[in-house]
């Protein structure tokens, strides 16, 4: 199966006139190319929106992953404005242009690549789910919300979900949205009395009772921030009579107000605010104001936790950048799959999305991808789905010691022993393995004898140290891991009667520390055995082909 490039699907979907609420093609595009990759895909149109389904692994499974994006598009203004087609999708010196190529088509490309990808090559235990609108620039009334409405009804379940909008802010990696303010719009018309203007005492004047209004809402202060959010703000955006006589008093006067809002607050609590503000102008002036509240969607933050560290590990060890979790911006459609499970944003840099002349830098798209095939590959620990790691370690039990440039070993359900290269694989592993990103370790650079201390956030590949969180197998742990290992430096870990069942016990190991180097084979599981494992610092050969400088850090449980 060939998996499409994320290049040339982005110019692809470019083409597509998707102007919303417009399908223009695009959705048919990539129902086309899941479809012939093996993806269940189906069409969810309501309201004449085109929105797309699909799913790859078995329906309902508990671990599903899930994308979600959208392909219609602003539209491009003035045509005679731009350098180039809007829809032509030209490149230019490592440049691709058009309406869409940062929001957000290209993002779409980037995760539908990933995931074709992982999917076929990896093929992992759980599923991935692609929830794609036509509706997220519109009302989107029959975009997003159709789709979970879909979802829940034929009984699918995204675990997580992460939504491919452009959410860096300078550079590619630097910000990752895990949570948006709210937004709501309120549209103000006072009516008074028509009149003169050279007899303003026998007309009742509605323009200073919204001019008052406006001033009392637009100086008041919301709050000065949250934890998450930085301060709630109004903004006055209309003030109109639609009078195009200077010597009239108008009989209506109109006005909106626009305010984004933190998680001190909700729409119902905002307009109840609004409206006595409002009584409290009327009454005074003597004039009728009324008040209609449309609210987009309510403020949401997901807490720093197991979702947003696997992206940010993914983002940091494609780009060298520690990404910022953010909550700035307007909102998106993770307003909905908030309520749905847990959810954040990532994507490209957003500088030129709605402009004239919008672009994508070619090498950011693939850089993308590169960084939704880690967090996949992360989230679903493919590499311990049907062989074992190999590990290697130091090892002190009963005052023997074994150095880990010249014996690997595998931790089993009966114990810890010594196995040969050819053995080193089983069908099934019986360990997690885990890195606890606040640790600090001591690394050995490839082809160095000198140890240099690195954080784990800090690591790069070829420093991914492995630490045993806790036993798949029958044997179950009976003490937490993080309580009986204790950091010292250099990383030992003190280990006093650590029990792992009551017939395998360490009774006589004192102490062991997991090195900093692990090594997995390649996709082929019929080269299973085949060839010896390189030793740290040295690169992959033969035929075995071990990828001994690609360590993944393997997210805490979801």
């Amino acid at each position: 199966m060939t998996v499409p490039d994320p290049v040339d699907l982005t110019a692809a979907l470019i083409r597509c006139p998707s102007v919303t609420p417009e399908e223009g093609g695009a959705i048919a595009l990539l129902q086309d190319v899941l479809t012939g990759v093996g993806f269940e895909s189906n069409r969810v149109d309501r309201g004449g929106i085109s929105n797309l389904l699909a799913r790859w692994g078995p329906k309902g499974h508990p671990k599903t992953f899930g994308f979600n994006g959208h392909i219609d598009v602003v539209p491009v203004g003035n045509a005679d404005a731009w350098s180039v087609p809007p829809f032509g999708a030209m490149t230019r010196d490592g440049i691709l242009y058009g309406r869409g190529a940062t929001d957000m088509k290209s993002g779409v490309a980037g995760f539908v690549s990933a995931a074709v990808d992982v999917a076929t090559r990896v093929q992992p235990d759980g599923a991935i789910l692609m929830t794609i609108t036509g509706d997220e620039e519109g009302d989107a009334l029959h975009g997003t919300k159709a789709l979970l409405d879909q979802i829940t009804e034929v009984g699918e379940k995204m675990s997580v979900c992460l939504v491919g909008e452009p959410t860096c802010s300078e550079h590619m990696g630097d910000m990752i949205k895990v949570g948006r303010r709210g937004s709501m719009t309120a549209y103000f018309t006072a009516t008074g009395i028509q009149g003169h203007s050279a007899y303003p005492h026998r007309a009742r004047n509605p323009v200073p009772a919204i001019a008052q209004l406006m001033d009392r809402l637009s100086s008041h202060q919301l709050d000065t921030g949250t934890d998450h959010f930085d301060p709630s703000t109004l903004a006055v955006v209309a003030i109109d009579t639609n009078s195009p006589a200077n010597n009239v008093i108008p009989a209506t006067c109109t006005a909106t107000v626009n305010i984004r809002f933190n998680d001190k607050h909700s729409g119902a609590t905002l307009a109840d605010w609004l409206r006595a503000e409002t009584d409290k102008v009327a009454d005074s002036f003597g004039v009728t104001i009324c008040m209609q509240v449309k609210i987009s969607g309510e403020s949401f933050l997901t807490p720093p936790g197991p979702l947003s560290d696997l992206v940010a590990r993914a983002v940091y060890a494609e780009t060298g950048i520690h990404p910022v979790l953010s909550t700035t911006g307007g909102i998106s459609d993770a307003r909905f799959i908030k309520s749905h499970c847990p959810v954040v944003e990532f994507g490209l840099v957003g500088k030129t999305m709605h402009q004239v002349d919008e672009y994508v830098l070619i090498e950011q798209v693939r850089q993308l991808t590169k960084i939704y095939i880690r967090i996949l590959e992360s989230y679903f620990e493919w590499w311990l789905s049907w062989r074992w790691p190999t590990i290697w370690i130091d090892v002190c039990a009963c005052g023997t010691r074994f150095s880990w440039s010249n014996r690997a070993y595998r931790l089993t359900g009966s114990g810890m022993r010594w196995t040969p290269p050819r053995s080193i694989f089983s069908p099934r592993p019986r360990i997690a393995i885990w890195a606890p990103p606040e640790f600090s370790y001591p690394a050995r650079p490839p082809g160095s004898g000198e140890s240099v201390s690195l954080p784990m956030r800090a690591a790069p590949d070829w420093a991914r140290p492995w630490y045993v969180r806790r036993w798949t197998s029958r044997a179950t742990c009976r003490a937490c891991v993080r309580c009986a290992w204790v950091p010292k430096p250099m990383h030992w870990h003190s280990m006093k009667n650590w029990a792992l069942s009551p017939k395998v016990r360490f009774t006589t190991m004192r102490a062991f520390r997991i090195a900093i180097w692990s090594s997995h084979c390649d996709e082929d599981p019929d080269h299973h055995g085949q060839g010896t494992p390189p030793r740290p610092g040295q690169n992959s050969s033969g035929p075995r082909h071990w990828h001994g400088q690609r360590g993944v850090v393997v997210p805490a449980p979801m």
